[in-house]
């Protein structure tokens, strides 16, 4: 059985599991004026990792999701910092899905369907979605 954390990290695990495709989860409004940007990482980014340990840096060059120089996650999705964590007063929530290759496109966009689709019905709450890729680099809501 996964460990509970909260009902929507709880739904992104459980989607990321049924799909086979890394989710996370992150807290837009913890971003301030700050876009969330997928990059390599520099000297000057720093992750501040869960629990009590000290901050630590990504290796240069390594791929981060990060708001200015605050490292949200390490190593694509895997290694989320508590500066990106969701939480009870989460409202307004990015996940993001990697995938690779074009055998992985259709398991992103039906993890993305599926987590849209669940949140509109359980919660009532309206979605946006939207797709990064080498044509597209970017989007907004």
């Amino acid at each position: 059985s996964l460990p509970r954390i909260n009902p929507i990290v709880d739904l992104a695990n459980a989607c990321s599991l049924a799909y086979r495709v890394p989710i996370g989860a992150h807290d837009i409004d913890t971003f301030a004026e700050n876009p969330l940007t997928v990059r390599r990482a520099t000297a000057d980014d720093v992750s501040l990792p869960m629990g009590d340990s000290a901050a630590e840096r990504a290796d240069l060059g390594e791929i981060i999701y990060v708001v200015a120089n605050d490292i949200r996650t390490r190593r694509w999705v895997w290694r989320q910092a508590r500066t990106a964590l969701v939480g009870p007063d989460s409202c307004n929530v990015l996940f993001p899905i990697d995938g690779f290759s074009p055998q992985t496109t259709t398991a992103v966009r039906d993890a993305a369907d599926l987590l849209a689709s669940t949140i509109q019905s359980v919660w009532n709450i309206s979605t946006v979605t939207g797709f990064v890729t080498v044509e597209c680099q970017g989007f907004s809501l």
